[in-house]
């Protein structure tokens, strides 16, 4: 039978005798899927009710667990939906649009090859961010923020975009940046123009710029909250029935770290102005014993070990050997290098090994390809040329520019290229491609950022020292680099080890 502690119980004496709206601050393993099921059922059965879920996965699994009165969607259906009452149609869903929108423009081939996927990477975050481009077609629209060259320029060095010439060099200057900035707001004003056809981001981006009547509830119980962008924000804004609409906004500020890809690092912030929100704590985590409770504390107090935790043990084993890893067992790393000597290391004495993240093998294969090298020995003569004018270009702009995505894009791949005992350029490939994975077999290595959801009885921190990044200057920066030690921590459940790159491996 389930016994609710008392700050679940606070939670649910909230919904049901208050008024007003709410963010429960749920630390990391604090079992809030269970909260938000059983807080479901305090909520009237009169009510109109909704909860949205980070991902169609998650999605699925909650719609198990609740009563059939309760609505669960994504933000994107919930988007979706308000969209197709306000153009009283249901437009087809393409996600190649804004390559077709920029495949078709009337735009020399050579700028369309060297630009052309920046300018789709800027229009989905702007999309994200809710940049309407300044047009008579557009000025009566919802504008969540403001179409300015320095916000284009600050999603450029926000996300470390990049142009290549007619040659496949890669630059950066302001030439550059003024294409790019305007081609990016010709491709989003004809984005918004054509309704016929959307895509993901459309789903979200357009019911809010066009003002759409979004289905609205009394009570709308929102996860991951601390991880929705600008224009999330509006549509759930908008999702809520006016004076009397309840928001139940569920995250944790600590664990924020995908500011780099679109979402608002000051989310839970911006909830609270906006809604007026009571704060409600949910700080005993159930995953983690006593001992990584106490190293989680260094980074946020207020966490909980769970009453009869057991000991669990939190220790620093140095330099790694390989036999000291067993199936299951998972290892963290603030970057993919690092990873790459260690699966190699495995895959040597025959352990299985995966590294998570089917995408970041496939950037690194980009990047290879786009150096066209003939041989092994080219490709390291290549990427340290690509690597030093990149950084040089980016510094010469900005003396304090993060060049972290570089150089672990760089690292990764000398480290393949060095440690694969590959011949040729397409047998490196293909060993890329089979060691990145988003399966889970033998021991799991993973970057933090693709950490969040798992966990594990042995959890392995690699090069601790890496956080934080040198590169972290701003503010939120390093906040995020702190949420990230702090997502790495809390993925144990038994027991937490620092291990270090062996110094003979970091030499070759």
């Amino acid at each position: 039978m389930f016994e609710p502690s008392h700050y679940q119980q606070s939670i649910f004496n909230f919904i049901k005798n208050e008024k007003g709206s709410a963010i429960v601050d749920a630390v990391a393993g604090s079992g809030k899927t269970t909260t938000i099921v059983e807080a479901l059922k305090y909520t009237s059965q009169f009510d109109k009710v909704a909860l949205i879920a980070f991902n169609k996965h998650i999605k699925e699994d909650l719609e198990a667990k609740v009563s059939g009165r309760i609505i669960v969607r994504t933000v994107n259906a919930l988007g979706f939906a308000a969209l197709i009452k306000h153009l009283g149609r249901k437009p087809n869903l393409d996600s190649r649009k804004v390559a077709t929108i920029i495949r078709e423009l009337d735009i020399p081939f050579p700028i369309r090859k060297g630009y052309g996927n920046a300018v789709k990477t800027m229009v989905g975050l702007a999309k994200s961010m809710g940049i309407v481009p300044k047009d008579e077609t557009t000025k009566y629209m919802t504008i969540p923020m403001e179409d300015t060259d320095k916000n284009w320029n600050d999603l450029i060095e926000k996300h470390q975009i990049t142009f290549y010439d007619e040659e496949g060099k890669e630059v950066d200057g302001v030439f550059e940046r003024e294409t790019a900035i305007t081609l990016a707001r010709t491709v989003l004003l004809e984005n918004i123009k054509d309704l016929t056809i959307i895509d993901f981001d459309d789903q979200i981006y357009l019911p809010v710029i066009m003002g759409a009547n979004a289905r609205q509830f009394n009570f709308l119980f929102v996860d991951e909250a601390q991880d929705l962008s600008p224009v999330q924000h509006e549509l759930v804004k908008q999702s809520l029935k006016p004076r009397i609409g309840r928001l139940i906004a569920v995250g944790d500020k600590s664990q924020s770290i995908y500011g780099f890809r679109g979402a608002d690092t000051k989310s839970l912030e911006r909830i609270q102005r906006t809604f007026d929100c009571t704060r409600l704590p949910l700080s005993i985590s159930y995953r983690c014993p006593k001992s990584v409770i106490r190293e989680a504390q260094k980074i946020v107090p207020h966490i909980e070990a769970k009453a009869g935790a057991e000991e669990g043990s939190v220790e620093d084993l140095g330099p790694y050997k390989v036999d000291m890893f067993e199936k299951e067992d998972l290892v963290l790393c603030r970057c993919t290098a690092p990873l790459i000597k260690l699966v190699y290391n495995l895959i040597i004495e025959r352990i299985p090994a995966t590294i998570i993240g089917r995408e970041i093998g496939a950037n690194l294969i980009k990047r290879i390809k786009a150096l066209n090298p003939k041989s092994i020995d080219e490709l390291l003569v290549k990427i340290e040329k690509w690597h030093k004018k990149i950084t040089h270009r980016k510094l010469t702009l900005d003396p304090e520019a993060d060049l972290s995505f570089y150089d672990d894009i760089k690292d990764s791949i000398v480290v393949f290229a060095t440690h694969s005992r590959c011949e040729s350029i397409n047998d490196l490939i293909d060993d890329i491609t089979s060691l990145f994975s988003d399966s889970k077999k033998g021991v799991i290595l993973s970057t933090i950022h693709k950490a969040k959801g798992l966990e594990a009885d042995n959890v392995y921190i690699l090069n601790k020292y890496l956080m934080p990044m040198r590169y972290a200057k701003q503010d939120w920066e390093k906040e995020q680099e702190k949420n990230l030690e702090y997502v790495a921590i809390t993925r144990a459940k038994k027991k937490l080890m620092y291990i270090y790159t062996p110094k003979e491996d970091n030499e070759n």
